[in-house]
């Protein structure tokens, strides 16, 4: 059974690879997010400010992060050339990062290798790290952060050094993404706290030392434009629909995980054992996390550090039967990573259609590097980026924000209007759910652009809207 789980494991790792580098050859975005981050990236690289004020003029756009990922892009960029095959080596890097602090974290915990090498597939073969890993995003980065620190209080709990290079690290992740100041503090705190207080409080004002001048430094540095980004532009409505979505699907993607983790987890805490509080309150942290994917423009990265917490008590799982001769519970981690890697390889999201109109978004690249005016866009945004367009506007993001009374749309609108820009790319056709455009445009946006702009033709599920010659229809 050992040698069955080796060779799993082999598979997952293959399949992942495999994935990642076709999401890297490809040149064109592959998700509404990834051209604002390169967009951010080359501002960044540029010298220039992303958290700009809130203004009344463009560009309208949202930094919704904190800058490590955005300064490391960056500087990645500037030395490979920037591009969406460039920034996805980075993120695909990261994901593998998070792989192997899973696995040492399972290995360090139970001294078994072959559990560590369960754990790090068990995160491989997620349907959301796969998803999630072919596209670029901060998310891999602040969670590698996250597990490393996590790592180092499970192998060295006892060193002087512990808590302050800990509070480091969970603050790099805090800064990089801001939902980790929940699940990583949590964990470590309790780890430390069990054998003694003075570590766990080092921890803790370290920590908020680090991320509280960061914070204040950088606000004051962007004229209170770092925590409206961060912040107020981050406060999207919450949709109870949303979150029985998501999280409907993880008892179907991970049942054997979610038994044997909770079990174990629960056995741990009762055996007081400094590592078990440390992984437990872990899995718990990243639990009530995972409970904010219902705000309105989340997604499965959100799940992603439960992801990790549960594919570490994979590796547990393993190790725990070893000594049992039980065959029982690694057949069962078995049929796990099976299952996950069929759903993974069955459920490939929106990559493979993306890559099936490369033809079509080169074409689009091409009409918008020919095209002097300014262009707005939704889905393919990204492609802006590649034909030295500037993103003038983010549809979702301002769109949620005039549903809360904090932005007017009126100046848009009266540039629509008159206008202003010479294409609009509009993803509203049939491949396009109709709530994804209700999401991304105001109703009176939309109705701006259908009374002043009429359709031109259709690429990469773009509808192009040129500026209307005659009355509207």
């Amino acid at each position: 059974m050992r040698a069955a789980l080796a060779v799993a494991g082999a598979l997952v790792v293959a399949f992942f690879a495999v994935h990642a580098l076709r999401a890297i050859r490809f040149p064109f975005p592959l998700d509404y997010a990834e051209g604002p981050l390169l967009e951010q990236a080359r501002l960044v690289a540029a010298g220039q400010n992303i958290y700009r004020p809130l203004a009344t003029d463009y560009p309208f756009t949202v930094a919704n992060y904190p800058p490590v990922f955005p300064a490391l892009l960056a500087l990645v960029c500037k030395a490979f050339g920037f591009g969406y095959g460039v920034a996805r080596v980075l993120t695909a890097v990261a994901a593998a990062a998070c792989a192997f602090f899973v696995g040492r974290i399972a290995w360090t915990t139970t001294g078994d290798r072959l559990a560590g090498w369960v754990a790090a597939a068990a995160f491989l073969a997620s349907p959301y790290t796969v998803f999630w890993s072919s596209l670029v995003r901060i998310d891999f980065l602040a969670l590698a952060f996250s597990l490393s620190a996590i790592l180092l209080v499970a192998s060295r709990p006892d060193a002087r050094a512990t808590p302050a290079w800990a509070a480091l690290l969970v603050a790099l992740a805090v800064l990089t993404r801001q939902s980790h100041l929940l699940a990583g503090p949590l964990a470590i705190t309790g780890a430390l706290f069990a054998r003694g207080r003075r570590p766990a409080a080092l921890f803790v004002l370290v920590l908020a030392a680090l991320v509280g001048t960061a914070v204040l430094a950088l606000d004051a540095a962007t004229r209170g434009g770092f925590l409206f980004h961060t912040v107020r532009a981050n406060e999207n409505r919450f949709s109870w629909p949303l979150l029985a979505y998501f999280l409907s699907d993880l008892p179907v993607a991970s049942p054997v995980l979610l038994g044997l983790s909770a079990w174990l987890a629960l056995a741990r805490v009762r055996a007081r054992a400094p590592a078990g509080v440390l992984l437990a309150l872990y899995l718990a942290g990243a639990t009530l996390s995972a409970l904010t994917i219902g705000k309105v423009g989340s997604h499965v990265n959100y799940l992603l550090e439960m992801t990790a917490a549960l594919a570490v008590f994979a590796g547990l799982a393993v190790a725990w039967a070893r000594p049992r001769a039980s065959v029982l519970v690694p057949a069962l981690v078995l049929v796990q990573l099976a299952w996950l890697l069929g759903r993974t390889v069955l459920r490939p999201e929106n990559m493979e259609a993306k890559l099936g109109m490369r033809g079509e978004f080169a074409e689009l690249q091409a009409v918008l590097a020919k095209e002097p005016g300014p262009v707005l866009a939704d889905e393919t945004m990204g492609v802006l980026v590649l034909a030295a367009h500037p993103i003038l506007l983010q549809p979702f993001e301002f769109t949620q924000l005039v549903r809360e009374g904090v932005w007017d749309e009126t100046n848009v609108l009266r540039d629509v209007r008159d206008h202003r820009f010479a294409l609009i790319l509009v993803n509203d056709g049939p491949a396009t759910p109709a709530s994804w455009t209700r999401e991304r445009w105001t109703v009176a946006m939309l109705a701006a652009v259908h009374e002043a702009y009429e359709p031109s033709g259709v690429l990469a599920e773009a509808t192009l809207y040129r500026p209307r010659r005659g009355p509207a229809p």
